[in-house]
């Protein structure tokens, strides 16, 4: 998690799909299922979705010492850098190629986060779970064309996802 953290840039949608790369392509502690389930928890938590994502992945792999180890290993990098940037910030804002790497990092950020989705995407799809999907596109939809306040799309997609799940159990009952 410290490797990670150390070098990513863009925020917990950069880091998490480096998580899951990592931890269930490279090492397969986790499969590809787990980790959208724990993203998707993650996402669903109050607080950074890369702190949550690594606590949650730490605990499935090692327990509460993993955890732990995780969430330090996540959070120390950042804050170091932004205790520098903080003592250098005038230097570092009015510097023309340290703004040129932010621009330029800017459409790294973007492509991982689009690779993120995409590969989430995938997954329902492969599993063929068009009620996910369907939440997906009319979540989007709802803050993209009609700019409804994420906080209530994510309460009514928490509700809808509830229903879901319970119908399911019932339907296996």
């Amino acid at each position: 998690m410290f490797k990670i953290s150390l070098f990513t840039f863009g925020g917990g949608y950069v880091i998490v799909p480096l998580m899951e790369k990592r931890f269930s392509g490279e090492l397969g502690w986790i499969n590809e299922e787990e980790m959208l389930s724990i993203i998707t928890v993650a996402q669903s938590a109050p607080g950074a979705i890369a702190v949550n994502t690594a606590i949650l992945t730490g605990y499935r792999i090692a327990g509460f010492p993993g955890s732990m180890a995780a969430l330090f290993g996540t959070i120390l990098p950042p804050v170091a850098v932004m205790t520098a940037v903080f003592f250098f910030y005038v230097n570092i804002s009015e510097n023309f190629y340290a703004r040129a790497v932010f621009k330029g990092m800017t459409a790294g950020v973007l492509a991982v986060i689009l690779d993120t989705v995409y590969g989430m995407i995938s997954v329902l799809a492969r599993k063929k779970e068009t009620v996910p999907l369907l939440i997906l596109i009319a979540g989007f939809s709802a803050m993209y064309f009609f700019k409804i306040s994420v906080i209530l799309v994510l309460v009514v997609c928490i509700f809808l996802g509830l229903i879901k799940h319970f119908s399911s159990e019932a339907k296996q009952k």
